[in-house]
């Protein structure tokens, strides 16, 4: 079994589940946006209740965790393919882009700004 058949298919995976997980959370976002507006327009006084049961069931790993991970997986392959052979280095520096590019993606997040937080109840 040679090293393209095993690096080439985990990296792949790695990134399709990092992509279906950002689908899954901007799909999530869009939900909650929603039901938040709906409730506003409904009874204005029940938004902050309705955002805080909202917010206790979003996931607990946030895309700046998934992010690292990727990015140490691409440089997990980047630095194997410094250390391995020749014949190996190209196959293993592409397997590093796409964990390494996906998951600085992820980490970039952090500073792209956010709408504020809306106010409690008694504010």
């Amino acid at each position: 079994m040679d090293l393209e058949s095993i690096v080439i298919p985990l990296a792949v995976f790695a990134a399709l589940v990092a992509i279906v997980w950002l689908i899954v959370d901007a799909i999530a976002r869009v939900v909650v946006a929603h039901t938040l507006r709906d409730t506003a327009k409904a009874n204005p006084d029940s938004v902050a209740l309705i955002a805080d049961r909202l917010n206790v069931r979003r996931s607990s790993v946030s895309a700046e965790t998934i992010g690292l991970l990727g990015m140490a997986l691409g440089a997990a392959l980047a630095v194997a393919a410094l250390i391995g052979g020749p014949a190996d280095r190209v196959v293993l520096l592409q397997a590093a882009l796409l964990p390494g590019f996906t998951g600085a993606a992820l980490f970039g997040q952090r500073w792209i700004p956010r709408r504020p937080a809306l106010p409690a109840a008694g504010e």
